[in-house]
């Protein structure tokens, strides 16, 4: 049952927003009432931080997405397009996070805040998993901001695709974006990672 209000608030939340969707839409669209939620969880607050935890732990904890490539350029491309690739589950988590009551509620702010650290603390790792050649270098913390901002921004975009031109869609923009970030992976013979121009 706990999966089960988790997977329908996710989806009530998204359809809905954060602040609309009360624990008794919540009750009626489980098919219980609103003590069983309860019984499970406290309060709406707590049913959104184990939403983004339980996604965080899936999405986030482990290695990269994908393996490194035959050169950084084409790593990049497919690494964009894993994270662009998601399922209706991470659009419905896009679509809360960056609802109206995401930025009223100190909860919300809370899970929200904790979702973005995690991603970047995610991308930072997997920056370095796929492009050694950036470790110890002051350039990952704003690689990690920066792909974080255009995944983000990218996957707004994408959500505004009509689901059958999706496909070719983000492969044709996480071609453009890793053609934008490859320079920035480069390491010039002395070891400093080198200013794109």
């Amino acid at each position: 049952m706990r999966q089960e209000i988790l997977d329908t608030a996710l989806r009530l939340m998204a359809q809905r927003g954060y602040t609309a969707t009360s624990m008794r839409a919540l009750a009626e669209a489980c098919g219980c009432n609103v003590a069983i939620l309860y019984r499970h969880f406290p309060s709406k607050e707590a049913i959104l931080e184990a939403i983004v935890e339980q996604r965080r732990e899936r999405v986030f904890q482990g290695r990269a997405p994908v393996r490194r490539g035959r050169d950084d350029e084409a790593t990049l491309t497919r690494l964009l397009v894993a994270l662009l690739d998601r399922d209706v589950e991470y659009e419905y988590i896009y679509r809360i996070m960056l609802g109206e009551g995401m930025r009223s509620n100190p909860a919300a702010v809370k899970a929200r805040d904790e979702l973005w650290r995690s991603t970047e603390r995610a991308y930072r790792r997997w920056i370095v998993e796929l492009f050694p050649q950036l470790t110890g270098s002051s350039r990952v913390g704003p690689l990690a901001r920066t792909l974080r901002t255009l995944v983000q921004g990218t996957y707004g975009e994408l959500v505004m695709v009509p689901p059958e031109a999706r496909a070719r869609a983000l492969r044709r923009r996480s071609r453009e974006l890793a053609g934008v970030l490859a320079p920035a992976l480069v390491v010039d013979p002395r070891g400093s990672t080198r200013r794109a121009r």
